[in-house]
């Protein structure tokens, strides 16, 4: 599940910088503060390519893109 993944590695890189706030992480992530709280919460099921790219590239490095991209954006 996207939505499950997503949300256990923003868990991961909040333990693994946690002298950043979520805004902070958002601004790293470069990703809308709004977004990043929605997708930390559950709220969207399939965010943007990008934004995908960027949560998983940032926790689980670029190996981890590609897998993830072929699983749940097959149409790229």
């Amino acid at each position: 599940d996207l939505r499950a993944l997503l949300r256990e590695s923003i868990r991961d890189l909040k333990k693994s910088k946690p002298n950043l706030s979520s805004s902070a992480l958002a601004g790293v992530l470069k990703i809308a503060v709004s977004t990043f709280g929605r997708i930390e919460n559950g709220e969207v099921k399939r965010p943007d390519v990008a934004t995908t790219t960027s949560i998983i590239s940032a926790c689980h490095g670029e190996k981890a893109v590609k897998d993830v991209l072929a699983k749940f954006y097959p149409e790229i």
